[in-house]
């Protein structure tokens, strides 16, 4: 069995109760917020949410090397270099101490569930969008951190960006949690201090998995009658509707079918053409005290 792979979201906006959930479908891995319609209440299904969770009490980041570093830490220091910030041993250590416990959640979604998310009226219609059929995944497990309450408003960090050019910075917390975002104007003029405010002083979810929901494309050739309407003469003699006078198949002429859910985490393997600029990052979970990989744009992998 394979280790448990993780995605970290673009930013930690992501509150618990946000629109990054379990059971949610997603198309795009880079957008886990965006998903193809709101998950349907596990109750129904049967299907149980597992929760571990880590009260933290020693920090443990003393080593300079990125490698040492655990999945929390690693997701910090992720969208800390998307600001172009260079976050120190002891800066992880600082903004972990700010932290109270790390919890994770995740379901094993059976085929019944994945079916009916899928069959969904507002699933379908986002699916006929697309020129092209996209592979769907579903949020499987979510990693999320809990602040004190007491996280400072701003964490004095080393600026790393190249001094010789200029660029913008940025990297949001949750709205109205007090803790706006990381922002600042990176020049020539610049210092070489910069303040952060990157960890939000509310629970946000910091990693992701995802599970390839497989599916296929069959046509509806014997539409069904309905409040005592008949088939046209086409559809009555050949039991399939005429398209000819279109030239392609009409919205309503075909519907997205589950095939299989993947027993495994989402890989970078699997990604295919999408893994493009992708890297793996290996790291242990400090709340299951498990290694695992975390999927990373190559540029972020240090």
């Amino acid at each position: 069995m394979s280790k448990p792979t993780y995605f970290i979201p673009p930013t930690f906006h992501n509150p618990p109760d946000g629109p990054l959930k379990l059971g949610q479908l997603i198309v795009a891995v880079n957008d886990p917020g965006n998903g193809l319609d709101k998950p349907e209440p596990f109750l129904q299904h049967h299907i149980e949410v597992h929760e571990n969770e880590q009260t933290v009490e020693s920090h443990g980041y003393t080593s300079s090397s990125a490698t040492d570093l655990n999945l929390f830490a690693k997701a910090v220091q992720v969208l800390a270099v998307k600001a172009g910030i260079s976050l120190s041993a002891q800066t992880h250590a600082t903004i972990l101490s700010h932290i109270e416990r790390l919890q994770v959640r995740f379901i094993q979604p059976d085929d019944d569930y994945v079916k009916a998310s899928l069959l969904r009226p507002a699933v379908q219609a986002k699916l006929k969008t697309w020129l092209w059929q996209k592979r769907a995944f579903m949020i499987t497990g979510l990693c999320i951190a809990h602040p004190t309450g007491q996280t400072p408003d701003t964490v004095a960090v080393e600026n790393t960006s190249d001094r010789r050019a200029e660029a913008n910075a940025e990297v949001r917390g949750p709205a109205g949690s007090g803790s706006a975002g990381a922002g600042g104007r990176v020049s020539a003029r610049d210092t070489t201090s910069h303040s952060l405010k990157l960890v939000p002083r509310r629970p946000f979810v910091y990693a992701f998995q995802l599970r390839t929901c497989r599916y296929g494309r069959r046509r509806i050739t014997n539409r069904p009658m309905t409040d005592g309407a008949v088939m046209n003469l086409e559809e009555r003699r050949g039991g399939q509707r005429d398209v000819s006078s279109t030239g392609r198949d009409d919205a309503d002429e075909f519907e997205f079918v589950f095939d299989e859910v993947a027993d495994e985490d989402l890989g970078l393997e699997e990604l295919g053409v999408d893994a493009g600029g992708l890297t793996l990052v290996s790291a242990r979970n400090e709340v299951t005290g498990l290694p695992c990989d975390i999927i990373v744009p190559v540029a972020l992998a240090t």
